[in-house]
């Protein structure tokens, strides 16, 4: 019955999935390229959808009666390995396509945080193609990997170079910066342990090497408190990441946040910003403004 009803509901959710995207594809105001990705989706939506079809077919999962309610784990399915991975699979596919009751949003209760970061990198790259004046065409479906649950997608290190001097880099690792005693550093990095900030925007000198690095930490969940400890880790990418001659790289480390969640409303101001490197922007999905916000401070930030 489990078997059968999983299969049940992850066929309607491709079914529904397949309607979204299949309008998404066919909307003429939305990006080309958006329109596109929309249509490679759906025609791998077709493929599982079909393969959804041919298990439901199989013998033993006919006459089967509806399930009413889920059962607590049995034996079996903690000791079968099969059983319990498959067990497993399905609790992740539930809270996945779980949404909040009565939310404006119909959000998944599951990484909503991790969705809030992919947003923003996405965001990012909107507003440096606004601020470099750019005509840069990619696939945003090529960043994006099956995740290692199989069910949901993840987004490993990726870089977006929107011209020579210029990219963006989601989740990118700085590591040692090579110095040893009587030997000079070699490549930017930090002073102590590997750091891996959520989006980087890098600006290199006209002859190659990294001049300026602005820092960007999307915090979906954010209290005061939170907005304090992400102050914290600011600091501390400020303070870290430097160049080969030591110096400072990182000039401005910024929080976002789709609200200010009660915290210090100077963290917000742009004067602040400006004057001490470090700081909050609201960036909320769903907002008129958009991207505009973002574009306004980076243009005083970047030296492109």
């Amino acid at each position: 019955q489990l078997i059968h009803h999983f299969l049940l509901r992850l066929s309607r959710v491709v079914r529904h999935t397949q309607a979204h995207l299949s309008a998404t594809a066919q909307d003429g105001a939305l990006d080309a390229s958006l329109r596109t990705l929309a249509q490679r989706r759906l025609s791998e939506l077709a493929t599982y959808r079909r393969m959804l079809y041919n298990l439901l077919d199989l013998d033993f999962l006919q006459d089967i009666s509806p399930l009413r309610s889920i059962q607590p784990v049995t034996p079996t399915l903690r000791k079968d390995p099969s059983y319990a991975r498959f067990y497993t699979l399905y609790r992740q596919f539930d809270r996945a396509i779980t949404p909040f009751t009565g939310a404006p949003f119909d959000l998944s209760l599951e990484k909503t945080w991790q969705l809030y970061e992919y947003w923003c990198f996405f965001q990012v790259i909107a507003a440096l193609r606004q601020l470099a004046g750019e005509t840069l065409q990619f696939d945003a479906g090529s960043l994006l990997q099956p995740h290692a649950d199989r069910v949901s997608l993840a987004l490993p290190q990726a870089e977006v170079r929107l011209n020579a001097r210029l990219r963006v880099c989601f989740q990118k690792t700085y590591g040692y910066y090579g110095w040893q005693p009587g030997q000079a550093a070699t490549h930017p990095g930090t002073y102590s342990h590997a750091m891996r900030p959520d989006i980087s925007i890098e600006v290199t000198a006209p002859d190659g090497p990294i001049a300026q690095i602005v820092v960007l930490d999307p915090k979906y969940r954010v209290s005061a408190n939170g907005l304090n400890e992400a102050m914290n880790d600011l600091h501390r990418y400020k303070d870290a990441i430097i160049g080969p001659e030591r110096q400072r790289l990182v000039q401005t480390a910024l929080a976002l946040c789709p609200g200010t969640a009660g915290g210090k409303s100077l963290y917000f101001q742009e004067d602040y910003i400006h004057t001490h490197g470090l700081g909050a922007l609201v960036l909320c999905p769903g907002t008129t403004s958009g991207v505009t916000p973002l574009v306004t401070l980076l243009a005083r930030l970047l030296m492109v």
